[in-house]
């Protein structure tokens, strides 16, 4: 999966370095037209398109943005104030027109500031700079008639590389989602596995640590203490195997017996800790007794009966402070 999410994501940004290129030879073509003020407006067009790229986004590069309005800002100027635009867009009687537009761009500056400080919604921004450079596109397509059928062919194409490069941003971003999540779904799913005993699947003694200082807030809890005594015995006997299918009984009859509010953990290689707040649970009934009950029944693999020795300890209302000095005691001490 994750191999799969790395090839798609290369050969996406492949694709958007590619369409960013064509983009730029072809504005270079277009630069070198005779026609200064046509070149300078259309500069404005595609900083301006820039800008709409950038602040549609997510999550916003504040930076790229501010660069963005940088460079269109500095269109503007160039056009309103270069001679060889400024003559022809007087004489064009589109001064009045460009003015207004520049002056009403500005206003983008602040937006973009309360964006910054989570005043208004991104989105809010996007839309307002989205309307600015349609207008800029209206009149463009109003008031100028390109000459050559070449350069009408260079705006389609570059419309169609917009497209394509507005099309490959949302799907990187898509794919880098998608493997954030694959990663964090990965490192979840790992973290469960360190804290299950491979044999029992019940938690295991590093689990048992851990919650003892930091799972465990409550002030007290009954702690059970339960210890295989003929594990060694059945091991010598029958082999090793016959020892782990008799743990694997254990810890499926502990799970039929302890009350869901507690926590079972294989500590030791024959010994097993019931962590919780299971007095409700337990009410009259005698922990010890039930749990001996339980496991001490025969155990049958194939046609071999075995009988679990089991020692019982059963703490109650012990103080949280207290669980890993017990928990020592416990496991150190002789069955």
């Amino acid at each position: 999966m994750k191999v799969i999410l790395a090839i798609s994501t290369a050969i996406v940004l492949a694709v958007n370095v590619n369409t960013i290129s064509h983009i730029n030879d072809i504005n270079q073509r277009l630069s070198e037209r005779q026609n200064e003020a046509t070149w300078f407006i259309f500069q404005l067009v595609k900083e301006y398109a820039n800008l709409v790229t950038q602040s549609q986004v997510r999550p916003i590069d504040y930076d790229k943005v501010w660069l963005a309005y940088d460079l269109t800002w500095s269109r503007f100027d160039t056009l309103l104030n270069s001679k060889e635009s400024a003559n022809f867009i007087q004489e064009a009687n589109y001064r009045s027109f460009f003015e207004n537009e520049f002056s009403d761009f500005k206003s983008i500056e602040k937006s973009v500031q309360l964006v910054e400080r989570n005043i208004i919604d991104a989105d809010l921004l996007a839309k307002k700079i989205q309307l600015k450079y349609n207008d800029i596109i209206l009149f463009f397509n109003d008031n100028f008639r390109l000459q050559s059928p070449v350069v009408e062919q260079v705006r389609t194409e570059l419309r169609q590389l917009m497209a394509k490069q507005t099309l490959t941003t949302t799907a990187l971003i898509i794919l880098f989602t998608i493997m954030l999540l694959t990663f964090w779904l990965d490192n979840r799913f790992k973290n469960i596995l360190s804290r299950k005993d491979a044999l029992t699947s019940v938690l295991n003694r590093q689990a048992l640590i851990n919650d003892t200082k930091y799972f465990y807030q409550e002030s007290q809890y009954h702690l059970v203490s339960v210890r295989l005594l003929n594990l060694k015995e059945i091991n010598l006997k029958y082999g090793l195997d016959y020892g782990d299918l008799v743990l694997k009984s254990i810890a499926g009859r502990l799970h039929n017996v302890v009350p869901s509010s507690c926590r079972t953990y294989k500590f030791a290689n024959d010994q097993f800790f019931m962590i919780g707040n299971c007095s409700k649970e337990f009410g009259e009934i005698d922990p010890i007794k039930l749990i001996k009950d339980s496991l001490e029944s025969p155990i049958f693999i194939g046609r071999i009966e075995l009988i679990a020795d089991i020692s019982v300890n059963h703490d109650e209302q012990i103080h949280k402070e207290l669980l890993s000095e017990r928990i020592t005691q416990l496991s150190c001490s002789s069955p």
